[in-house]
């Protein structure tokens, strides 16, 4: 598995948008995006999932490596959708799907070098070093994306009395490409109601429930899925 360590890496675990943020701490991050797998098919997997039917869909697997308390306690509460706040315990059967942002930045701290986007992970039981004591996690997604030379932005926006449905960028996202060519610039939508609820938002043409429509400066939300008072959404793009 390759391993990236980068005094310059800043790890990112995304549960929703009331339950995300960077992780302290960070050791270590890898991931193997070609995973040996029984499959039927002529087709084989790639960074955008499975493109063939299969007897065991595992995609990307990987882990990091954690040493202080405050980290693992935030891979914990994000884990569980819970807000950090407030959060004292977890059992690892209430993990719900995240989503991983790796960052890597040059020796000025700020000039990026590359970035990683795992998409819809599920985060194991971690396992403790016996001499060090610091906490590994493992963790399995469906699919992966590697940007060079531009950083992956995660932007938080917030609900009003009148529902919100323009979600303005504050920067320009690049336009990336899906397996068949289509553009699209959103690695990621979500939507948490004021109920603690949290849906993924699909892309679309025109915005509809549970689907939003997008250009390179702006999300569009239908009236369906604007956020009202105590919502909240999230939106991962490359920043151009």
């Amino acid at each position: 598995m390759p391993v990236r360590q980068n005094k310059n890496s800043k790890l990112f675990v995304i549960g929703g948008p009331n339950a995300y943020g960077e992780i302290p701490g960070v050791q270590a991050f890898g991931y193997d995006p070609q995973r040996t797998l029984q499959r039927r098919g002529t087709n084989t997997f790639s960074g955008d999932g499975p493109v063939a039917i299969t007897d065991n869909f595992e995609g990307v697997t990987g882990s990091f490596d954690i040493e202080g308390v405050e980290g693992e306690k935030a891979v914990m509460a994000y884990a569980a959708r819970q807000d950090l706040t407030t959060f004292v315990s977890y059992h690892p059967s209430n993990n719900m799907p995240v989503y991983i942002v790796a960052k890597n930045f040059d020796d000025d701290g700020v000039t990026p070098l590359s970035c990683d986007f795992i998409d819809t992970a599920k985060i194991g039981t971690l396992r403790r070093g016996v001499i060090t004591n610091a906490a590994q996690f493992p963790f399995e997604a469906l699919k992966y994306k590697e940007v060079f030379d531009n950083e992956i932005v995660i932007e938080e926006f917030d609900g009003a009395a009148t529902p919100v449905t323009d979600l303005t960028l504050s920067g320009t996202a690049t336009a990336l490409k899906d397996k068949d060519g289509n553009t699209y610039y959103a690695l990621l939508v979500l939507k948490q109601t004021s109920g603690g609820t949290v849906e993924r938002l699909e892309l679309a043409d025109v915005a509809a429930d549970g689907y939003y429509s997008e250009t390179e400066t702006a999300i569009t939300l239908s009236t369906d899925d604007g956020l009202n008072t105590d919502d909240k959404a999230l939106v991962v793009y490359v920043k151009a």
